[in-house]
């Protein structure tokens, strides 16, 4: 069976090695992403875990003193809980970037395998078409 060149063998095997690295990058992506979804869902409970402990603090007799470290803390807790959804936001665009970079290097290793395929077709058809033309030359010969 004809092979198609080395040439060809080694870009698609480049285009296979792209795409496998732009599909880890994608998976990592999604990864950072989970977990930054993770952090913002802690820190949104603690938050309200937090908020309920200062309210049932506010019916005791407590101190004003408390009562403003408990709204202060609440308070940097909301800026945080604000950086972490820009982040998030942040790595929302990553992901899609990674993706959109995983789908034209996939869709570039598709290509270079159709084309090799073809090459092995058409391969395949010239010996075929070759062998005919020795059983044709052979067969006159014998008329």
């Amino acid at each position: 069976m004809a092979k198609p060149g080395k040439g060809l063998l080694a870009v698609e095997e480049y285009a296979r090695r792209k795409e496998q690295g732009a599909l880890k990058a994608f998976g990592e992506s999604q990864t950072v992403l989970q977990q930054g979804l993770q952090q913002l869902l802690d820190l949104e409970r603690f938050r309200s875990e937090y908020h309920s402990q200062m309210l049932q603090k506010g019916t005791q007799s407590t101190r004003m003193a408390v009562l403003q470290h408990y709204r202060r803390f609440i308070e940097q807790l909301d800026q945080v809980i604000g950086q972490q959804q820009q982040r998030n936001t942040t790595l929302e665009e990553d992901v899609k970037l990674k993706r959109q970079a995983w789908l034209v290097t996939r869709n570039e290793k598709k290509r270079y395998e159709k084309l090799r395929e073809r090459a092995r077709e058409e391969a395949i058809s010239r010996e075929l078409l070759q062998e005919q033309a020795t059983l044709d030359d052979q067969a006159g010969r014998r008329s």
